[in-house]
């Protein structure tokens, strides 16, 4: 239905003061740390002897939520997926398998994914989610994400994870006061540690990013 020109110079001021009202919240949100780690329980179809035989290269990967139910799902070929529309692309691959140690007769491992998004706003997130193998069954118990859209430095991060101490260390954008998403003046850098079931955090310290440091931006703002 159109709107007569009347009824357009009334409703665009409402809409942008709408628009005007709801864009501090978005803000705020983004504001500090960007990294999540939350237990899940998706389990999958069929059934596997060893975690060590499953193909999670040509496996459809799954961005859970906080009830376990996907979100997404990319269903990877030779360790990718690829997707492009009118708006842009996304793409998911497959960064890297890790067997952990078996406890008992349940067996688990660390998978990480590169998640990244190419449109009107790019992204870049890391997804790491740890798979238990028990009763023959496959499901994954744990999910941890953060955002690489931080600018650098990159360098210390060419490998996420330390097989000997069985810890994972990640970079994740954390924005201060009056960062938009293009320019994230410092980062978190996490450590996680495995206790057996699953990985714990045990350390973690934020420092400047590259913008940060070039815009003379201060930690305690």
């Amino acid at each position: 239905m159109c709107l007569s020109n009347m009824n357009q110079r009334i409703w665009i001021p409402r809409i942008c003061c709408l628009l005007l009202w709801l864009w501090p919240p978005v803000l705020a949100a983004q504001l500090g740390s960007t990294f999540h780690d939350v237990a899940v329980n998706y389990k999958y179809p069929g059934t596997y002897r060893d975690i060590r035989q499953v193909d999670f290269r040509n496996l459809t990967a799954y961005y859970l939520e906080r009830s376990s139910r996907p979100s997404d799902s990319f269903p990877l070929k030779n360790g990718k997926y690829v997707a492009s529309s009118q708006s842009g692309e996304e793409s998911v691959s497959l960064d890297s398998v890790h067997p952990l140690k078996e406890s008992g007769a349940e067996q688990y491992a660390l998978v990480t994914y590169e998640w990244d998004s190419i449109g009107g706003s790019s992204g870049q997130n890391g997804i790491a989610q740890v798979f238990l193998l028990s009763g023959g069954r496959l499901q994954i118990v744990q999910q941890i994400d953060w955002d690489w859209h931080y600018g650098g430095p990159y360098t210390p991060f060419s490998k996420l994870f330390d097989d000997k101490a069985v810890m994972l260390t990640f970079p994740s954008a954390h924005y201060l006061d009056g960062d938009a998403h293009c320019c994230v003046s410092a980062i978190d850098i996490v450590e996680m540690r495995w206790n057996g079931r699953r990985f714990i955090r045990s350390a973690m310290h934020t420092e400047l990013s590259d913008y940060g440091k070039e815009k003379g931006k201060k930690l305690t703002q």
